[in-house]
């Protein structure tokens, strides 16, 4: 039975909120995807641009207690908010191209990957201690993630690989939220991430000729509804979290993800659901499950 010490509700609700926008992001991400044929980096910067505009007009702007926040919060805390953007900056690409390269469906279930490595992470720079029944855990886990990844028709090998950095990268990001000691703004953290993507990536893409400007307009407004809920709404959402809840608990409510987005998939996208995928599924959140269990266990008998 879990007893919710003051304000950790918060947390749960906040991580409840990240988890259903990082849904909506997934779903209408792919929508968008497979309603154009253009590159999937030009839709991703119109999606990250279209979405933090709509942030910035309809939160940041008219509120003057976050509009006054944004450059005090960039000067104290520069070196951190521009590290945060440049991971962002490399999560965000390798998330849209294994997007591009892979169903929507499979895409949230590998994307519980990024566990895998909060798990290695926390071992390695927390100082976190494993027990064998956790361990047993992870290794169920990855057996899950394999079955998922060589699902024929719907998995490519450089699209697993792309989400594997897409994990990593987020990891590290959970990883120096919870070493920073000095507290920040994470709505302001949002907006200057956020906005570091969208310039960024359009200035690599620029470089290379890559953005293409004669998108799909259906195509545009999935994808820009989709990032103003997944960039801006569950990730401001999720690092406010991180006040209120361990990493771990985080990771575990996370795993909502993939059952609504591989069943809004199926339901809305048409994509298969195959013997295989629902296979992999169930062993995967098994051993997530039985890990984050037997975690929480432990963390109660010390």
């Amino acid at each position: 039975m879990i007893h919710l010490v003051p304000h950790q509700w918060r947390g749960y609700a906040l991580a409840t909120l990240a988890m259903l926008s990082f849904s909506i992001g997934a779903l209408f991400t792919k929508l968008g995807l497979n309603l154009t044929n253009a590159d999937f980096y030009s839709l991703a910067i119109w999606g990250w641009g279209i979405g933090m505009v709509v942030a910035s007009l309809v939160f940041y702007l008219p509120l003057k207690n976050q509009r006054q926040s944004l450059l005090p919060a960039l000067k104290k805390h520069r070196n951190f908010f521009g590290i945060i953007s440049i991971l962002t900056v490399i999560n965000g690409g390798t998330w849209f191209f294994g997007m591009s390269q892979i169903s929507g469906g499979v895409v949230a279930l590998l994307d519980q990957n990024v566990i895998i490595w909060s798990f290695l992470l926390g071992a390695l720079f927390l100082g976190e201690r494993f027990s064998w029944r956790q361990l047993s855990a992870i290794a169920i886990t990855i057996t899950g993630l394999a079955i998922v990844s060589s699902l024929k028709g719907e998995v490519n090998p450089i699209g697993v690989l792309s989400l594997l950095v897409c994990g990593l990268s987020i990891s590290v990001q959970s990883l120096l939220i919870k070493k920073y000691k000095t507290p920040f703004n994470a709505l302001a953290l949002a907006f200057w991430r956020g906005w570091a993507m969208v310039l960024v990536s359009l200035a690599i893409s620029l470089a290379l000729g890559l953005f293409e400007t004669s998108i799909e307009l259906s195509a545009l407004i999935a994808v820009g509804f989709a990032q103003f809920f997944g960039l801006f709404v569950g990730r401001a959402s999720y690092i406010k979290a991180h006040e209120f809840l361990p990493m771990s608990h985080l990771s575990f409510l996370m795993l909502g993800v993939p059952i609504i987005v591989l069943l809004s998939s199926f339901i809305v996208l048409d994509e298969p659901f195959s013997l295989q995928k629902i296979i992999g599924a169930l062993i995967m959140l098994i051993g997530l499950c039985w890990f984050f269990t037997r975690r929480a266990k432990r963390a109660q008998q010390n």
